[in-house]
């Protein structure tokens, strides 16, 4: 008999059949909600915890593993949690997010079980630590040492961009031997970033470039730039982007100086092997030794390419696509008091929701 069997069979000697009723009170809780099958697991461990903290070990022949066995041995009257002042003394030198976690079940759990005067109790303690919870993450630490470490302001970013565009003059663009395509690319990719929005790195990997027409009515399974000689007219069209499904496709003006240096990259850049003359373009074509081929780049390729630009050319350090698009967010958040309309229009622009806008992408150190 292995141990588990002789755990099980120690326990049947000790369980009440009335005890037994926890697993059928469990099963008619979850019933009326919509919770996923690791969150009852999770449910279960933690009211297992929680006893063991409250109670001592009930059944010391049990291995942690065994919580779902001990579960059925829990008084179903919940009598044990009663005590809210006593809860409360063992859970607070707990995690704030652990603490969370037990409230998140109890006040549930005790509504349906008809006891409203103790679920609140547990529900207000829950709403408390849910409010804390949220002004801390408003602070947004730095989370990544190395982004703190290497921080460099979008402003410094856009003075070395443009003392690089000056130094190696035809606005930036080197001249067209295939073998500097990728520094051209990572150019480009850049150029995008820091004159349109430092959207995510995705939306680069299929776009694709018209110089005349209208975008909006092309394949939507692609991105696109209309750009012309004059720079006039120039807009960039988003319909692969990964909050499409909120925003729907969204199209904006370029700059003058966006649009004719894209016109200028894709009329003087190498043939494309394998495309028709029907097709429409890759704005970043992929190369194979050194021929470019009818393929866009990846995005962890464009990254690369991005990541070696700012090294090599700008000689900004460990920034990756990812950094530029947390330091433009955070420099813009941080210049003066922002109103919930400018938040939500600027987080438009960058294919953001307001919310996922603040607390993902602002970083400012805690004062």
């Amino acid at each position: 008999m292995n141990a588990r069997k002789k755990t099980e069979l120690l326990l049947s000697k000790e369980i009440n059949l009335a005890l037994l009723y926890m697993e059928k009170l469990f099963t008619d809780y979850i019933s009326t909600r919509n919770v996923k099958p690791k969150t009852i697991e999770n449910y279960k461990k933690l009211l297992v915890n929680l006893h063991r903290k409250l109670m001592g070990d009930q059944n010391p022949n049990t291995r942690k593993g065994d919580y779902l066995i001990v579960f059925k041995t829990l008084d179903p009257s919940m009598q044990w949690v009663m005590d809210t002042t006593r809860v409360g003394d063992v859970l607070k030198d707990l995690s704030i997010g652990t603490i969370k976690g037990y409230y998140s079940i109890l006040a549930p759990l005790l509504l349906f079980m008809n006891k409203p005067d103790v679920s609140k109790v547990y529900s207000d303690r829950l709403q408390k630590i849910s409010l804390k919870m949220e002004s801390e993450s408003k602070k947004q630490v730095v989370k990544k040492p190395r982004l703190l470490d290497n921080w460099v302001s979008f402003d410094s970013i856009l003075e070395k961009y443009y003392a690089f565009c000056q130094d190696i003059g035809n606005m930036g663009i080197m001249n067209s031997d295939s073998s500097i395509h990728n520094i051209n690319a990572g150019f480009i990719a850049t150029s995008i970033l820091l004159l349109f929005y430092p959207r995510r790195i995705g939306t680069l990997e299929v776009m694709k470039v018209v110089q005349k027409g209208d975008p909006t009515t092309l394949d939507t399974n692609y991105n696109y730039i209309l750009c012309s000689k004059r720079g006039d007219k120039s807009m960039i069209v988003f319909n692969v982007y990964k909050t499409s499904t909120t925003y729907g496709q969204q199209s904006f003006t370029i700059e003058k100086r966006l649009s004719i240096l894209i016109y200028n990259f894709i009329k003087n850049r190498k043939k494309v092997i394998g495309m028709s003359k029907e097709e429409v373009p890759f704005l970043l074509q992929k190369t194979v030794g050194k021929t470019l081929v009818n393929e866009s780049y990846s995005s962890p390729a464009i990254s690369l390419l991005v990541k070696q630009f700012l090294e090599s050319e700008l000689k900004i350090n460990n920034i990756t696509p990812s950094d530029l698009r947390t330091i433009y967010i955070s420099d813009w958040f941080s210049e003066k008091v922002r109103y919930i309309s400018e938040i939500e229009a600027e987080a438009y622009k960058l294919g953001n929701s307001a919310d996922t806008f603040t607390k993902e992408y602002v970083k400012r150190p805690i004062n």
